[in-house]
């Protein structure tokens, strides 16, 4: 397993690209700068996503939810603008590779089979259950696939596009891989019904992302995967993402919360959703891979 990681590596010319300028950086230097633009790159989200909730009175809890959304789109920007200052980085070096739309297609649909395959073992198993439909909400159809995806994006490039490549340049893929898989983690820790559980599963699912992006050598395929996994999960079928709710046009519910099928923070918190992502990431281990 870690021996093809470590061929998707060496052939990635991402990782290449970001190895470019590669310095004589010590370890507590090194760690220090990048704590230091995390925490800055946590305080402008925080800053702008208030910024955009002040501007709304009175706002509905889908309004809320999309403006959280929302307050991702400073972190490329950020990134890349020190980034390319600091460590002399090209774009190419976090993940940008001109096949954009066809990685992006290819992501919609992994994400859309990995979730839908949740729902189905989780309705055969009786855990989950339909209960209706309500197009009342579907002018919210555009916006809520609009925002998932600049948070997709902001959540991809910071971790993947950013926090991989950044530790990939003087530290074994592997390390650079489990520290972006921790860092994925963080953002999500206060968010409601957070468990054991969750953690597992989103550092399990940052290996899927970490694998694609060097597989696939682009940031492109866990945009596409990761703002569908969200957005089917949320607004089309009605389980709460990452423990936030959302309108939706598709109801589904919980009929427990028991570990199978998750608790508050939604299906991702469950054993349902580690089988599903430990299969995926077998696969994009595995698969033959075309030349």
């Amino acid at each position: 397993m870690l021996s093809r990681i470590n061929d998707f590596a060496q052939s990635s010319k991402t990782v290449t690209e970001a190895r470019k300028h590669t310095g004589n950086v010590s370890l507590i230097k090194e760690v220090a700068l990048f704590i230091s633009l995390f925490i800055v790159q946590m305080i402008l989200m925080g800053i702008f996503g208030l910024i955009l909730n002040f501007s709304v009175k009175n706002p509905s809890n889908d309004v809320t939810v999309l403006l959280s959304l929302l307050s991702f789109i400073p972190v490329p920007f950020f990134i890349i603008l020190l980034s390319r200052k600091i460590e002399k980085r090209s774009l190419e070096s976090f993940g940008f590779s001109p096949n954009a739309l066809l990685s992006v297609a290819k992501g919609l649909l992994i994400g859309l089979a990995m979730f839908l395959a949740v729902v189905a073992i989780g309705i055969i198993s009786g855990q989950y259950r339909f209960t209706g439909f309500d197009f009342s909400c579907a002018y919210l159809f555009i916006p809520y696939l609009v925002c998932f995806a600049i948070q997709s994006f902001g959540e991809e490039f910071y971790t993947r596009g950013w926090t991989l490549t950044y530790f990939s340049k003087n530290h074994s893929i592997i390390t650079a891989i489990i520290i972006s898989c921790i860092v994925f983690i963080l953002p999500h820790m206060m968010n409601n019904g957070m468990n054991i559980m969750a953690i597992i599963n989103i550092f399990l699912m940052g290996l899927v992302f970490a694998v694609l992006f060097l597989r696939f050598d682009n940031i492109w395929v866990g945009c596409g995967l990761h703002t569908i996994w969200n957005f089917t999960q949320g607004f089309l079928l009605g389980f709460n993402v990452s423990g936030i709710e959302t309108s939706s046009i598709i109801k589904f519910t919980q009929t427990s919360s028991s570990i199978i099928g998750g608790g508050a923070f939604g299906p991702e918190s469950s054993l349902i959703a580690t089988f599903v992502i430990v299969i995926a990431l077998i696969l994009a281990i595995y698969y033959p891979k075309k030349d």
